[in-house]
């Protein structure tokens, strides 16, 4: 850990300094989650903890749907049943959104009509999932293409606590390994929440002290911490206070 009065700030999720709110909550993330991480909720759940995901998708097609057109959605790999044209694209298109909802479990479908033209919709899933959609639409004269983005409606709750833990790897009497545990907290574990203080957080990238810190929306290093708001989530009241030259642990204070 350091030496006495040197703390080693190389801890992710250690916290610094003497003043300090935490919360506990439920893990609800299946992988864990890391100390030293931004932690998420769902608005109207205050219960349960998850590390960042786009949760949510945008699906808007190019053009009506035709006579004769079937459409056929996947999400996160799961085909929903296919759905054909019925009298009206905007028929069709209710058919869709009750079909994604049938067969989806915990899916909510919002038709958005942006420009009035009732082609686009979200499919959202409030889980510890990255959505993943495919839209295609087959027969008739014509075939509408469909463009896919996502994002997230979670809703940033504070940095999640380093926890000391007993020994990281338990062994049998023939010295196999039985159990390893990870600097995180598994699923279902309570889990502390900084809300408000200052902590050692794990960062994607370079940081400079006292700039705004965002999260890390996508890639190998979804759910960290970067100053880069480029394509990120803003943290709001959470900022840097130490300068890192590379990908690793920084000083962050969170002021929620």
């Amino acid at each position: 850990m350091g030496a006495y009065n040197n703390i080693d700030p190389a801890i992710a999720g250690l916290l610094d300094g003497l003043d300090h709110d935490t919360i506990s909550r439920c893990t609800k993330e299946t992988a864990g989650i890391a100390y030293g991480l931004p932690v998420f909720m769902y608005a109207g759940n205050d219960v349960g903890a998850y590390a960042y995901h786009n949760n949510r998708s945008y699906v808007i097609f190019d053009a009506d749907f035709v006579t004769g057109n079937s459409i056929d959605v996947t999400v996160d790999g799961e085909a929903v049943t296919t759905v054909p044209w019925n009298s009206t694209h905007d028929d069709t298109m209710t058919d869709l959104k009750n079909q994604i909802e049938t067969d989806i479990t915990g899916a909510t479908v919002t038709l958005v009509g942006t420009g009035g033209n009732n082609r686009d919709f979200y499919i959202t899933i409030e889980d510890d999932g990255d959505r993943v959609v495919t839209a295609v639409v087959t027969g008739g004269a014509s075939q509408a293409v469909a463009t896919i983005t996502y994002d997230s409606t979670m809703v940033f709750k504070g940095m999640s606590v380093f926890t000391q833990q007993e020994s990281a790897v338990k062994t049998d009497l023939e010295d196999n390994v039985i159990d390893a545990a990870d600097a995180k907290y598994s699923l279902t574990d309570p889990i502390n929440i900084l809300v408000h203080g200052g902590i050692h957080g794990i960062t994607a990238d370079a940081v400079q002290s006292q700039t705004q810190a965002y999260c890390v929306a996508s890639g190998g290093d979804q759910g960290k911490l970067t100053d880069d708001p480029t394509d990120n989530v803003i943290l709001d009241g959470v900022f840097f206070e130490q300068d890192v030259s590379a990908a690793g642990i920084a000083k962050v204070r969170v002021n929620k």
